[in-house]
């Protein structure tokens, strides 16, 4: 591994680009620091990045986040890890080919930091090209999957269905027994899906695009729609929609305001117009949801099934061209940003027969290329290698030394942490064994002094009773005695008589 230099070469964005035809007013080629990896970060010397629209939409001003200035456009690339700034899984990543993701830019320039649990470890037989559109598209794409499964849905619609992105969902759908309908804008595009076996491909410029696509929708019973235009083909998709049908908004290649939806379709077709934005899409997922989409990765590009078409090559120096090759025909293929250190550093250039770099010359217009040698010398690969051993074999001491501590670490903690919880269920189970006992102590108690109070109130009771007898008693055997006492005298009286 080739020692790191202080400085890089890299494309600075001074402002807010207005007009992409003059793109150096508002960019410039410089020599800056190499940035230094933060701890759970990585250095990596950058192979390939790519030119997306999500990287025009950033240096416009017009994506989710704003570039502060001066500041390094370029969201994804590929390249080797060549130094981490701390942590297990750094250590790990180095001298790994990568292919990486910086959601705050950085990727137009020879070496870029990104955090190290977000770059996807590629083995190295895969080709620097593929490696270097490894994640915003292909993820894209897995998670317009996801969402029609989720959804439980057999069909889905996609808009600028000849891109990149468009033909890569387009094998995916195929493999997961989902139909795509695909919208274009030109005749060869819809050749292009149907080549890729797109069996509804409706064309936007059609007189009867629109009752076509509706037709379509209601038949698949198409509920699911994933929009890049916007403009008035966002409300012309919207309401060709099945009904309680939603579709997701994830562009804007018109650059246009979304337009032309129809009210009733919302009101009482109950449809739903929602965003998508890959980033907080895949942060919201569990770490064991993207473990599972990043490791799919390799297989896909071994596949061929997330690669795209390479439209051209270019060193740092024509980024205006590179941006300018790009706009003018997305549908070509991807544009590549070459760094100097790509073309100077073998293990990390992208070889061909010889060991050579294609680069697309300047003014081309035809399909000859410019040869760079790369061919590195036996001393230099010995070195190189030697080099690469003992780098090895002390990360692996160092890993092995941070496990072993780890583990001893964690055990320890681990056994304090389960002595601390005994003692305290311990002291627990006391304090509520003696709330326990007063409890019951105070409940006998309270249960005594309610019998004894029973006992009481029933005595109270019967001597009450025994009183009011002994009164009725008396006072009957009183009557008893008055009504004898009155017999005998009448008795008495009616003897004196006879």
């Amino acid at each position: 591994m080739s020692s790191i230099p202080k400085t890089m070469k890299a494309v600075v964005l001074n402002k807010h680009v207005e007009n992409f035809h003059n793109l150096n007013e508002y960019v410039s080629i410089e020599e800056v620091n190499v940035p230094q990896p933060k701890d759970g970060e990585v250095l990596i010397r950058v192979a390939r990045s790519t030119v997306n629209p999500s990287d025009l939409s950033f240096v416009k001003g017009s994506y989710g986040q704003k570039p502060t200035f001066p500041m390094i456009p370029g969201f994804e690339g590929c390249g080797t890890v060549v130094k981490s700034g701390g942590g297990l899984l750094g250590w790990r990543l180095v001298n790994d080919r990568v292919a990486f993701a910086v959601p705050h830019g950085g990727a137009w320039a020879e070496y870029v930091t990104c955090s190290s649990e977000t770059v996807i470890t590629l083995p190295n037989k895969l080709q620097l090209d593929d490696c270097a559109n490894a994640i915003v598209n292909p993820l894209t794409a897995l998670s317009f999957i996801e969402i029609a499964k989720d959804n439980n849905a057999n069909t889905i619609l996609h808009t600028a269905a000849a891109s990149a992105l468009g033909k890569q969902l387009l094998k995916l759908s195929r493999k997961n027994g989902i139909n795509v309908i695909c919208v274009v804008r030109r005749n060869e595009q819809a050749e292009e899906c149907k080549s890729l076996g797109a069996k509804h491909v409706f064309i936007s410029t059609s007189e009867t695009f629109d009752s076509d696509l509706k037709e379509c929708c209601t038949s698949l019973n198409c509920k699911i729609a994933f929009e890049a235009v916007a403009g008035e083909l966002t409300g012309r998709v919207f309401n060709a929609l099945a009904k309680k049908g939603t579709l997701y908004v994830y562009g804007a290649l018109s650059e246009q305001a979304c337009s032309a939806i129809n009210p009733a379709a919302l009101i009482f077709d109950e449809k739903t117009l929602k965003g998508f934005w890959l980033t907080p899409y895949v942060n919201e997922k569990s770490l064991f949801s993207k473990m599972r989409i990043t490791w799919s990765v390799p297989e896909l590009l071994e596949s061929k099934d997330i690669t795209s078409p390479i439209a051209g090559h270019y060193p740092i120096e024509r980024i205006a061209e590179a941006v300018s090759s790009y706009i003018s025909n997305m549908t070509a293929g991807k544009v590549l940003i070459v760094p100097p250190c790509s073309i100077h550093n073998s293990p990390l250039a992208q070889q061909t027969t010889n060991n050579d770099i294609q680069i697309t010359p300047v003014n081309s217009t035809t399909t000859t290329t410019t040869i760079i040698s790369t061919q590195p010398t036996v001393e230099a690969v010995k070195n190189k290698i030697e080099t690469f051993v003992d780098n090895t074999q002390q990360i692996v001491s160092d890993t092995k030394e941070n496990i072993e501590n780890k583990i001893e670490n964690r055990i320890e903690n681990r056994i304090d942490s389960i002595e601390d919880k005994l003692e305290d269920a311990k002291e627990n189970i006391e304090d509520k064994l003696e709330d326990a006992k007063e409890n019951i102590e105070d409940k006998l108690e309270d249960i005594k002094e309610n019998i004894e109070d029973a006992i009481e109130d029933k005595l109270e009771d019967a001597t009450s009773i025994k009183k009011k007898l002994k009164n009725k008693i008396e006072k009957k055997m009183q009557d008893v005695k008055e009504d004898v006492n009155d017999a005998l005298d009448e008795v008495k009286e009616k003897i004196e008589n006879l």
